[in-house]
């Protein structure tokens, strides 16, 4: 009886919006309302080619504002982090960092992985850290929003590739 309610109850949650969903992201412009003012605002996903065996993936994020101009929103304090990549072993596709986005509780939400040891073929931990939008002072030399670090986790499981770290995302 209790677990028939406990799962009635954890699948209303989800039903009204509470889970964790990633967002998947396509290669070029990906539209998305990041601060829900019903605009449809921009994640661009693409590829940065060094002309070697493993370009990065590269993903930079623009908002959309009132007038219709697209303002780009840094990852961070720092400005010069408006485009964020990836990073890979060459030629054997084990990611050591990466992003993905979420709609957690209606909110958007960047989420980067990392691993603590970045060795080719070693599993270690990863640390996940969590960013949600954020206005920012207003004043001369201010970028209107950025994603701030609002939590931090590394995980109890070790993983080769952070890609399957995201599960772990709550």
């Amino acid at each position: 009886m209790f677990n028939k309610f406990f799962i009635t109850l954890l699948c209303s949650y989800c039903l009204i919006g509470y889970c964790d969903n990633q967002i998947k992201l396509k290669s070029g412009p990906n539209y998305i309302d990041f601060n829900n003012d019903g605009l449809q605002d921009i994640i661009f996903k693409g590829l940065y080619d060094n002309s070697t065996s493993h370009p990065d993936t590269t993903y930079t994020f623009y908002l959309k504002s009132k007038d219709s101009s697209f303002v780009h929103i840094p990852i961070g304090e720092n400005i010069e982090d408006i485009t964020f990549w990836d990073e890979k072993v060459s030629g054997l596709g084990y990611l050591f960092r990466d992003l993905r986005v979420f709609k957690i509780k209606n909110k958007t939400v960047v989420v980067i992985a990392t691993k603590s040891q970045l060795s080719n073929f070693d599993k270690s931990a990863v640390t996940l850290i969590y960013y949600h939008l954020v206005k920012s002072p207003e004043g001369p030399g201010q970028i209107p929003f950025r994603w701030l670090e609002y939590k931090s986790i590394k995980t109890q499981q070790q993983y080769k590739s952070v890609e399957s770290a995201f599960n772990e995302v709550k």
